[in-house]
This record gives structure tokens, sequence and C-alpha cells, in this order.
């Protein structure tokens, strides 16, 4: 077990240098956003980002997930590219086509978004992204499953550092305004789509395999209604918000979301190598406890990470924003627990994937959207972002349940549900007392007290039993151990 947590720590450390430069990033363009755009403007940016989202998401088609799973059942290398090759292909044709056929009624598009045709040229540059985009992600993939993280996290990064270069030329050198943001996309999704068929460019053949194609979008097409749900679950609120309480509204509650989601560097990581390694590892003997070990494990770092972020959200804000976004730390820790509910819940329904039932992933999730959907229908018009936020949480909730459930049915992991629960409850308590006392007032009193809660609740894992001195003695010699090679 200890040689494949190491293999599993190293990958995932590789694959957290993207996760922790990703928000950095996304902090580090906070304050310029904030200063050049206004909140209608960024309401703008933000709804365009979840169009871009979702198309990406539903052109892979859930078809990342179907060449991974047969990528490993290939007994040959010709079979392996005849899978590869097959669905690259594919990803690549449709996407074009569905992309050039929206960029006709970008104009239309635009009037639907935004009650204006004004931002049709934008539109027609954001959608003009996506199909590289679409083959960027499934090259980084196709890495991940030959376990070649370093080359994996080469495009990532690439792509992330020279896109945020050039934004920031294009939008406050140049000052082009929003369309700037676009042209930089464009340009760089281009060149590392490029670079990532060059690192991959082995893997093809001059083949297409129809049957194998429908055996992957069988697989992977309720992966993909799980990612459209989620598109719903994360983005629908912003449309609800637009519509009751404006733009303005969504440009606050997007800065609120873009902090919240810095708690994916506990995991961003973990999660890239986390499915190449249950994939060739499941048939192991000892396959199930070191999945119960590893769930243990993340668990204690989103826990720790989510109290630290929601504690100090209102801080962060105001290091790295303005006075008119001060007000989005009320949605912090519900969309924060969300991305921690939706990673405890989804990556560790380990059995669904295994016995390859993923048709469950398909009606849960669609289940879990309609209840989103409803519950913004009936919280956003009085709350408002806070009602965004909590609709989010809720939906996420049941998603995680009813997956970990079906999944311990298929393949029962010995997850120690009990701990892991108490730990959970500790932490919103700890939150809700916070928000409820302390957080109106930004006092170094305060601050001080939340940096104890925050150590205090360090020795919860260890009194529980989820960590040990053991991994402590581990990690420390894996720390010794990298000093002397």
């Amino acid at each position: 077990m200890l040689v494949k947590l190491t293999r599993l720590l190293k990958e995932s450390s590789l694959y957290a240098l993207n996760a922790l430069a990703l928000p950095f990033v996304g902090i580090i363009m906070v304050p310029i956003f904030t200063r050049i755009f206004s909140p209608d403007e960024y309401g703008v940016v933000d709804l365009i980002a979840t169009v871009m989202a979702f198309l990406t998401l539903f052109l892979i088609a859930g078809l990342d997930n179907g060449i991974g799973r047969y990528y490993y059942d290939s007994t040959s290398v010709e079979d392996r590219k005849k899978t590869v090759s097959s669905g690259i292909f594919y990803l690549a044709i449709s996407s074009l086509v569905v992309i050039i056929i929206l960029m006709l009624f970008s104009g239309g598009l635009s009037l639907i978004f935004f009650g204006s045709k004004e931002y049709s040229l934008i539109l027609v540059l954001a959608l003009a992204c996506v199909p590289f985009i679409v083959l960027c992600s499934s090259f980084a993939n196709l890495l991940r499953f030959r376990l070649q993280p370093v080359r994996a996290v080469t495009i990532a990064l690439g792509t992330l550092l020279l896109q945020t270069g050039l934004i920031v030329c294009f939008v406050v050198f140049l000052r082009m305004g929003i369309i700037g943001i676009y042209v930089a996309t464009l340009i760089t999704q281009l060149a590392f789509a490029i670079v990532g068929f060059l690192l991959t460019r082995d893997s093809y053949a001059v083949v297409f395999v129809p049957e194998r194609l429908k055996q992957m979008l069988f697989f992977g097409l309720p992966y993909l209604l799980l990612s459209v749900c989620y598109y719903v679950m994360t983005n629908s609120d912003r449309y609800f918000l637009n519509y009751y309480w404006g733009l303005s509204e969504v440009g606050v509650y997007g800065i609120g979301y873009k902090l919240a989601s810095v708690i994916g560097i506990a995991v961003a990581g973990f999660q890239f190598a986390w499915g190449p390694f249950v994939l060739s590892t499941y048939k192991d003997e000892d396959a199930k406890q070191t999945f119960a070990r590893v769930f243990d494990y993340v668990s204690v770092a989103v826990c720790v990470s989510l109290l630290g972020l929601s504690l100090f959200s209102r801080e962060l804000l105001y290091v790295f924003t303005t006075e008119q976004y001060f007000e989005a730390y009320r949605v912090v820790p519900f969309i924060s627990a969300s991305i921690v509910t939706y990673t405890l819940g989804a990556y560790f329904s380990v059995g669904i994937g295994i016995t390859k039932k993923t048709i469950h992933m398909a009606w849960v999730s669609i289940v879990a959207a309609l209840v989103n959907l409803l519950l913004n229908w009936l919280l956003i018009p009085h709350f408002g972002m806070v009602g965004a936020a909590a609709s989010t949480v809720i939906s996420f909730l049941i998603l995680a349940i009813s997956l970990m459930v079906i999944s311990q049915r298929l393949y029962s992991v010995p997850y120690r549900f009990g701990a892991n629960g108490t730990m959970y409850f500790v932490t919103v308590l700890i939150i809700a007392v916070v928000y409820i006392v302390l957080m109106k007032d930004m006092s170094w009193l305060n601050v001080g007290v939340k940096v104890l809660l925050v150590l205090g609740f360090l020795l919860v894992p260890f009194a529980l039993k989820l960590v040990g001195t053991a991994e402590v003695r581990y990690l420390y010699s894996l720390v010794v151990r990298s000093r002397t090679e």
C-alpha cells in the first residue's frame, strides 16, 4: 500500500503545480479585472465563461472517460491506438462542426444572453476558442492515462501562463477591453493544441473504428450527463441572478465563486492522478483498503482548506478586490462546501466506473440538477446570491450521497463514514459560529481567534484517528528522501 500511495502522492504533487498556479493566477487577475471592468462588465465575462464551459463539456461528451476506460482494457499497442485515434478524431471533427454552426447564430445568442447584439463579436471569438480547448483537454488527459504527468502538467501550465500573459498584455497595456481576453485565449489554445498533438503523436494511427467509438460513447455519455448537470448546478444560478437581480449581482457572485474555487488547490492535483490510479490498481488485493485510506486523507485536507478559506474570506476580498465586491464573502462557505462535496462524493464513488455501471450517473445527476433549478427559482428571487449558493450546496449533497450509496452497493469500500462525518460536522459548526459572531468585524482580535480555531481543528483528525503519527513520519521521510536525491 505504501508503494501505491507514494506513486499517487508523487503524481498528485506534479498535478498540484498546475492546481496551485490556476488559483494563484486567478487571484492576481482579480484586482486587475475589478479595477478595469465594472461589475456589469465582469458579469458579461462570467456569463461567457459559463457558456464556454458548457460547450466544452457537451462536445467532449464524456469521451475522455471512455478513452481512459478502454485504454486500460486494451491488450496491445495497436489496439490502444485504435481506441485513442477513434476518440480524438471524433472530438476534433464534431467540435469544429458544432462551433461553426453556433457562430452563424452569434447575434441571436448575444440577444438571448445579454438582451443585445452588442456582444456578438466577442461571442464569435469565444466560440472559436472552444474546439482547441477540447483538443488541449483531450491531449492532457491522454498523457495522464499514459502515466506521463510531467508532460500533462507542461501543457496545463504552459497554457495557463501564456494565456495569462497575453490577457494582461491585451487588456491592461493595449486596452482592448473584454475582447482582449478572448483574443489571448484563442492564440494560446491554438498553440498548445499543436504542442499537445506533438507530445502524443506516437499514440495515433490512421484508423477509425466505429464500433470502438460506440463502446466509448456508451460508457462516457453518462459522464456527459453528469458534466452537464454539474454545469447546471454551478452555472445556472448566474442566469437566475441576472434575471432577478442584474449583472452587478452576477459580477459580485462571480468574484465570490472565484475565491471559493481556491479550495480546488487541496484536491485538484489529486483529482488528475486519481482516475488513472483507480483504473490501474482496482484489481489488486489491497485496493479497497488503499481507496479507504486515501478517502481519509483527502477528507482531512479538504476540511482544513474549507475551514481556512471560509473563515478568512472577508480578509482575502479586502486585499484583492475593491469595496463593491466585499459582500462576496457571504457565498464563499457554500460554494467551497459544494466543491468539497462533489470531490468526496463523485471521485470516491469508484464502484460505478469499475463495474461500468455509469448509467446510474445519468439519472442521479438529472435529479440533482432539477433540484438545483427548483431551488434557484425558489430562493434567488428572495435571497439573491446567498440563495444561489445555498441551492448549489444542497444539490451537490444530493448528488454526492446518491452516488456514494450506489457505488457502495456495486463495489463496497470500507470507508470510515462515522469518523469522517464527525469531522465534517465540526467543520460546519465552526464556520457557522464564526459567520454569526465574528465576520462583521475584521479586527485583529477576531483574526487571532480565527487563527486559533484553524490550528485547534488540526487536532480533530488525530482525535478521530483519521491520521496518526505513522502518516506524519511517512511524509517526513518523503521530504528527507527528496532532499537527498
